[in-house]
């Protein structure tokens, strides 16, 4: 009798680019390359793992498989396996990550945005020194070895002497404690200019973020100024073009029914603007368009499901590929989990109201406390602590992509959400021919093809 069994969360492949048989397996993040009579004694389970042990001249393709996690020894519960690498990575976390808002204001009035009705809220001085406050005590408390900033908002470059302010306090604070600090930027672009783009860098900004959602008619019928007075495309590109080469811009594309067939037009006219060219440190990722509250309730109709997301991510990638860029997402990752679940996760509004996800700020009811009185382990803060997709969602527990997505969004399965897939990854639908473009790319790098641009993946 074997004593090994084959790992559930194996996945099968007939690649067509590599012409052969292959095997991925999602915990240890492998894909091989397989013999046809390897992968035949694999397809046949357990009778054919007892033949590869009776076989002396296999032990070292036994070994190789062990160690990609492809044969597992009989008595492993994988499951819980997965459940405490989850957890070791979760509240192991050594990072304090803090998402700030500055400012609920915005000067666009984009057609998919969850926020809902905002004043024009700014952070005070008060609530400055108490979010400092706050992250002195984390850091002190947890012996966080890392801070990890992103400015969020609203328009965070609405403020920026706010960010300036915050981040030589949150620096100073790291510097003093000897750990790291790190930031980055979601802007809508039409604040950005030049010298702010140096003061970003000088408070250790690595990149901003900026989303474009098509070409210019495409993008302004999406994401208008208020009352509409001029093209906030153009102001976008204009402005991201003269920071390029001081600050990495990574652009977010986000897609639905009603623009996805125009996502190439616009990498097209960024290629052709020298977004691309050598120093410019431009990248660009598709996004996901959902409803995230009921503020956008209206757009339900134009958002894609997850499968076809994923078909149409795919077919990006495909066109993209055509034109010799080279993609950086194309291959699944380990298993992760979202910050907003992990103890040092936490978005402030400019009130100082603290909540966990990106996308419950101004949603008072989400609200798990604020950075000027002591946090208490209260039922809202429990909820995300608590989250467990495997014992909570039966389908995550069956699920041989487990280990890729983590269970997907906490947020969206916290809220009851996560029906029809929405919540799954891309990678559930298409792996098959998701692999084939990585090794379509990785063919066509070997073959020593002139490769540009950057088409990368950006966490959001």
């Amino acid at each position: 009798m074997s004593t090994y069994k084959l790992s559930r969360y194996n996945h099968y492949l007939n690649s067509t680019a590599q012409n052969g048989p292959m095997v991925y397996n999602a915990v240890s993040n492998g894909l091989a390359k397989l013999d046809p009579d390897v992968y035949e004694l694999l397809r046949r389970g357990e009778q054919g793992l007892e033949e590869m042990e009776g076989d002396p001249s296999r032990a070292e393709l036994l070994a190789s498989l062990r160690k990609g996690h492809v044969i597992v020894e009989k008595d492993l519960d994988e499951i819980e396996f997965m459940r405490l690498k989850l957890n070791l990575s979760r509240f192991g976390n050594l990072g304090l990550s803090l998402t700030i808002v500055p400012t609920l204001g915005c000067n666009l009035a984009c057609t998919y945005c969850y926020e809902g009705l905002r004043g024009a809220k700014f952070m005070s001085d008060e609530t400055e020194d108490a979010l400092v406050a706050f992250a002195k005590t984390q850091v002190e408390r947890f012996g966080y070895r890392s801070v990890v900033v992103s400015w969020f908002g609203g328009e965070p470059l609405m403020r920026p002497a706010r960010i300036y302010s915050l981040s030589r306090k949150l620096i100073s604070l790291c510097k003093k404690a000897r750990i790291n600090y790190s930031a980055m930027v979601v802007t809508n672009g039409t604040y950005l200019n030049p010298a702010m783009a140096r003061q970003l860098k000088a408070n250790k900004v690595s990149h901003v973020q900026v989303t474009i959602d098509g070409p210019k008619e495409i993008h302004d019928a999406r994401r208008p100024f208020k009352g509409g007075s001029k093209s906030s495309f153009d102001v976008i590109t204009r402005n991201v073009e003269s920071v390029l080469g001081i600050l990495p811009v990574h652009i977010r594309i986000n897609v639905d029914k009603t623009n996805h067939e125009r996502s190439l037009d616009l990498v097209d006219q960024m290629r052709a603007r020298g977004w691309f060219d050598e120093g410019k440190q431009c990248a660009f990722y598709v996004g996901y368009t959902r409803v995230w509250t009921p503020v956008c309730s209206s757009i339900a109709d134009q958002c894609f499901s997850m499968e076809e997301f994923s078909e149409t991510e795919l077919q990006f990638q495909r066109d993209l590929l055509k034109r010799n860029f080279t993609l950086g997402n194309l291959y699944p990752t380990r298993s992760t989990y979202c910050i907003a679940a992990a103890p040092g996760g936490f978005v402030v509004g400019p009130d100082g109201e603290l909540y966990k996800c990106w996308s419950d700020v101004n949603n008072l009811d989400a609200c798990i406390g604020n950075v000027s009185t002591p946090l208490e382990l209260n039922p809202k803060l429990m909820e995300w602590l608590s989250y467990d997709p495997l014992a909570q969602f039966p389908k995550c527990r069956e699920c041989e992509f487990f280990p890729i997505c983590a269970g997907g969004c906490p947020s969206v399965a916290i809220q009851g959400k996560n029906t029809d897939g929405c919540n799954c990854t891309p990678w559930k639908v298409l792996m098959n021919q998701k692999i084939d473009v990585f090794l379509s790319q990785l063919t066509q790098q070997q073959s020593k093809q002139p490769l540009e641009g950057g088409h990368h993946a950006v966490d959001h």
